[in-house]
């Protein structure tokens, strides 16, 4: 059975409804506000491609005008020095020997000096009054069988110190004298008194140095003296090892006059 506004599809289940008038114009707004919603999304999408465009090309030009100013500019190709003539090489040579020995040089008149003033110290040593009140740690049972320049060169050869470190070993012993006038540098105390300052001045101005063991083997004393001489030393001077530059350039040129009075310039 048909109608008017109702037609029924016997084919299918579903059902066809004509459109009124008042469905139309509802779906005449509908496909209006599609419309327009179409038209303003397109409108945005070009805006930012737009938007995208622009940004791409102002990238691109900062990035070519940045790229033309850190460009690099032509480096100068740096002409190699030609090689020396034998003659000049020679010469070159002669000059490094010649420093190289100006330093040895210095070196051994500065430890020389060390001999000739503790040389110059035992033999101007006044015998103590009342020689058993007078004993200190320094003292020896007899006097050794090297004498004290000897020794001082013994060090020299096996400490492998540099040259201020005997500066500063006499400067070491200066103080603690003049701070305990009991104390005299003689024939049974000089050899334990140069090894202790060389050892605390080895210690205080050198990066590298040995330990207290081998220390005592070039000195002939044994670990335990050793250690206890060190000790006994550090407390006397207040342990005070700091030279200031002037009182150092003082006694270098100390040691260099009595290196040169004793003729070992």
């Amino acid at each position: 059975q048909e109608s008017e506004s109702t037609r029924t599809c016997f084919f299918t289940t579903c059902v066809r409804v004509e459109p009124t008038s008042a469905m139309a114009a509802q779906l005449a707004q509908v496909t209006c506000r599609g419309r327009r919603t179409r038209l303003a999304s397109s409108r945005r999408n070009e805006k930012r491609s737009h938007r995208s465009r622009s940004l791409r090309q102002t990238t691109t030009e900062d990035t070519e005008v940045c790229c033309a100013a850190q460009a690099p500019q032509a480096v100068p190709e740096v002409q190699r020095p030609a090689q020396l003539p034998v003659v000049e090489q020679q010469f070159s040579v002669n000059l490094v020997l010649e420093a190289e020995a100006l330093v040895t040089e210095v070196d051994d008149r500065v430890v020389q000096g060390l001999a000739a003033v503790m040389e110059r110290l035992v033999s101007g040593a006044k015998a103590p009054q009342g020689a058993a009140q007078a004993l200190t740690k320094f003292h020896g049972v007899r006097a050794p069988g090297i004498s004290i320049g000897e020794y001082v060169m013994r060090i020299r050869k096996f400490f492998h110190c540099s040259v201020e470190c005997f500066v500063l070993a006499l400067v070491y012993i200066d103080r603690m004298t003049k701070k305990h006038p009991d104390i005299v540098v003689g024939h049974l105390t000089c050899h334990r008194i140069v090894l202790c300052s060389m050892m605390l001045s080895a210690k205080f101005q050198d990066d590298v140095f040995y330990k207290n063991t081998f220390y005592g083997k070039v000195g002939g004393l044994a670990l335990a003296e050793v250690n206890a001489l060190e000790k006994h030393m550090l407390q006397m001077m207040d342990y005070r090892l700091h030279v200031m530059p002037e009182e150092f350039e003082l006694y270098h040129s100390l040691l260099c006059k009595a290196a040169e009075g004793a003729g070992a310039c």
